[in-house]
C-alpha cells in the first residue's frame, strides 16, 4: 500500500521549492494519524534537473534485515566501521527511516534518545552519486514526520574533519532550509535544533 499523503511528484515543484527541500514547501502531511501509515513506501518520483531522468525512489521506515545494508553504506561513505549490533538497536528503538532505488539502499537516517522528549538524529545519508536530486530533502522530511509522533524536537550535530573522512563538509544550509537553529558554533562542528510542536502539546 502507498499513502496518497506521501505522494509528491517532485518534478511538478517549483525550482525554488526544489532547492529548499522544505516539508511544508513539498505539499507532505506534517501529522501522520499514525504510525501505521508510514509503514507504506514513500513514493518520490523526479526529474533530475541536472540530467533530466525521471527517477523514482521509495522512502519508508527501517527494517531489522536493513542493518547490513545502512552498515554497507555508512563505512563506504565515511570510512569509518559501524557497529552492526548497536545499529540493530537503534533500528529497533528509535525512528529510522531507509531509501531504496530498486532493492538498492541508497539512504538512510538514523536516530536515538537524546532526552526524554528530543530525539537525535545521528546519522543521515545519501549515496554519493544520488545526491544533487533532492532525495535527502524527502528522507529528512520523512524522519521528522515520523520523529513527531512521540517527539517534541530534533537535535542533530555537523562537523567537518572526521578521521577517515576529512573531505567532509558541514550541512549547515540543508538543515538550515529545513528549519534547524544552531544552537552552538565551535569553528568545527554545529549543533541543531528543530521544534516539532509546541511546548506542552
Amino acid at each position: 500500500m502507498v499513502s496518497g499523503r506521501w505522494f509528491v511528484p517532485f518534478y511538478e515543484m517549483s525550482r525554488a521549492d526544489q532547492a529548499g527541500h522544505m516539508a511544508d514547501d513539498h505539499g507532505l502531511d506534517p501529522e501522520p494519524v499514525t504510525a501505521d501509515e508510514l509503514l507504506a513506501e514513500h513514493v518520490v518520483e523526479h526529474q533530475s534537473p541536472r540530467d533530466h531522468v525521471h527517477r523514482r525512489v521509495m522512502i519508508g521506515l527501517a527494517r531489522p534485515e536493513d542493518v547490513a545494508g545502512i552498515a554497507a553504506l555508512h563505512e563506504a561513505e565515511s570510512g569509518r566501521a559501524a557497529d552492526r549490533q548497536r545499529l540493530a538497536e537503534i533500528l529497533r528503538d528509535y525512528p529510522c527511516v531507509v531509501v531504496r532505488a530498486g532493492d538498492a539502499l541508497i539512504g538512510y537516517a538514523i536516530s536515538a534518545r537524546f532526552a526524554p522528549d528530543v530525539l537525535e538524529l545521528r546519522d543521515i545519508r545519501i549515496c554519493q552519486d544520488q545526491r544533487g536530486h533532492g532525495v535527502g530533502g524527502q528522507l529528512l522530511a520523512a524522519f521528522e514526520a515520523l520523529a513527531r509522533l512521540q517527539w517534541a524536537a530534533i537535535s542533530l550535530v555537523s562537523s567537518q574533519g572526521y578521521e577517515g573522512d576529512p573531505d567532509k563538509r558541514l550541512a549547515s544550509s540543508f538543515y538550515e532550509r529545513a528549519g534547524y537553529t544552531s544552537a552552538l558554533w565551535t569553528g568545527r562542528s554545529h549543533v541543531y535544533v528543530k521544534l516539532l510542536r509546541s511546548p506542552g502539546t
